[in-house]
């Protein structure tokens, strides 16, 4: 499966390839960004609705007033919309996600209003597996140091702490999932990609300026220990460990 926009018709579409000839054989509207599977079902996850843009205008976003972002549930066989989950903010953009070995989900946000009129509620949300998508929650004064944007997610399930890569904010961010709420942040020159290490339980967090790091989180304490720093090396916003 592929998420692609059609730039006549303004939609996002899940392309289904046919096994034999590879060409689409569905392609079912969705609006989507993110895709990625659930191991415990048949079904797929993705985020839906980001902003949309049309090649005439760069990245210039269109839709701003009337996007509607939305977490989705399709069948992996057949592309099928199996279940939509909506936030009350229609500013905040789905941009990635994590899913845990229960089948819950993280989601990082964008807010896409006026972060100079208005601060968004939350920038993490958070679907534990067969309930309600929900905005962790966080300190208005706390909100403000990320500057409206999370990138990747990783999350640590023994001590249930998601930690969020926030690049604009230069910061790395921790959440309760047990209290579904902000525990805190580490300072962190636009920290991109991050992943969980279950062998060492640290976080292992991708620098913009080539920086690799080890972080140790705990409900009480956060500590950061440069890894490796590889000055011809730009991470994007993604980090995979083979």
């Amino acid at each position: 499966m592929k998420l692609a926009t059609e730039s006549e018709s303004r939609r996002g579409v899940l392309h289904t390839p046919s096994s034999t000839t590879l060409y689409s054989a569905s392609a079912n509207p969705t609006g989507g960004h993110f895709l990625t599977r659930l191991d415990m079902a048949s079904g797929q996850v993705q985020s839906c609705a980001v902003p949309e843009q049309h090649p005439d205008f760069g990245r210039r976003k269109l839709n701003l007033d009337t996007m509607q972002p939305s977490l989705v549930y399709v069948d992996a066989a057949s592309g099928k919309k199996i279940d939509e989950y909506r936030l009350p903010d229609h500013h905040l953009s789905i941009r990635h996600l994590l899913v845990t070995a229960t089948g819950d989900v993280g989601v990082a946000l964008q807010y896409e209003g006026d972060l100079y009129q208005r601060q968004p509620q939350s920038l993490v949300a958070w679907q534990t597996h067969g309930k309600d998508l929900q905005l962790l929650g966080i300190k208005p004064t706390a909100i403000q140091l990320f500057n409206g944007y999370m990138a990747d997610l990783a999350y640590d399930p023994h001590q249930k702490i998601l930690a969020v890569t926030s690049p604009r904010g230069n910061h790395i961010t921790f959440w309760n999932i047990e209290t579904q709420t902000f525990l805190s942040a580490s300072s962190l020159t636009e920290p991109s990609g991050i992943q969980f290490m279950p062998n060492t339980e640290t976080f292992l967090v991708s620098g913009a300026t080539g920086e690799l790091h080890t972080v140790t989180a705990s409900p009480t304490e956060i500590s950061a220990t440069k890894l490796q720093y590889m000055s011809a090396t730009l991470w994007d916003n993604h980090l995979v460990l083979a």
